[in-house]
């Protein structure tokens, strides 16, 4: 530590823990007065030079979701050797979201599973919508929905992890036509052979 008129200089900063993708909040602070300290330069990819950013308070959107080392250097006013401090910024993962479907015939009831991932922590709630109305349709890592008429639907998976990270992934999915049986006979006499005709369509 250095002194700065009887002050002794302790320079610390905190920071806002986010999700990947997500704008961290950093925001330098010192037991000196701000109007002794001439700069507050950032090395935010730990290159070993503070030219990332400048500024007690700023804003940074980390490449990778890990445990990234940030530094801050402040520089007095009068000139004397600059103080450092280190610390780990942790930005979460956000979910890798995808999913199967299966059994998809219209009228029945399908059975939608998640496959989605995340490369630390745990995913704790999957909402299922759909039709992609904005509307949760079902929540669970594994649901059962009835589907409606046969046509293309747009489904929407939104995933969050324990730390509260959302992704979601959106599919289209083909409801398909259950078929409709049917069948003809041609007349026929005893002991004569007879003629069945597969007349079945799809509705």
């Amino acid at each position: 530590l250095s002194s700065f008129n009887g002050f002794s200089q302790t320079p610390n900063f905190n920071y806002s823990q986010v999700c990947f993708g997500t704008v961290t909040t950093l925001s330098g602070n010192s037991s000196l007065p701000d109007s002794s300290i001439l700069s507050w330069d950032w090395d935010l990819d730990n290159s070993g030079t503070y030219t990332s950013a400048s500024g007690k308070t700023i804003t940074y959107v980390f490449p990778k979701a890990d445990t990234n080392l940030a530094s801050l250097k402040i520089t007095l006013k009068n000139g004397q050797s600059d103080s450092i401090v280190n610390k780990s910024i942790v930005v979460n993962p956000l979910p890798n979201v995808n999913f199967q479907a299966d059994n998809l015939c219209q009228l029945m009831t399908a059975t939608y599973t998640s496959t989605s991932t995340i490369s630390t922590g745990s995913i704790t709630q999957y909402d299922w919508d759909f039709n992609n109305d904005g509307i949760v349709d079902a929540v669970g890592q594994t649901v059962t929905y009835t589907c409606g008429p046969a046509q293309t639907y747009v489904t929407n998976l939104s995933c969050t992890s324990k730390l509260g990270c959302t992704a979601f992934a959106v599919k289209t999915t083909e409801v398909y036509p259950l078929p409709v049986a049917k069948f003809s006979v041609a007349g026929f006499c005893l002991e004569d052979s007879t003629l069945f005709t597969n007349t079945s369509t799809l509705s």
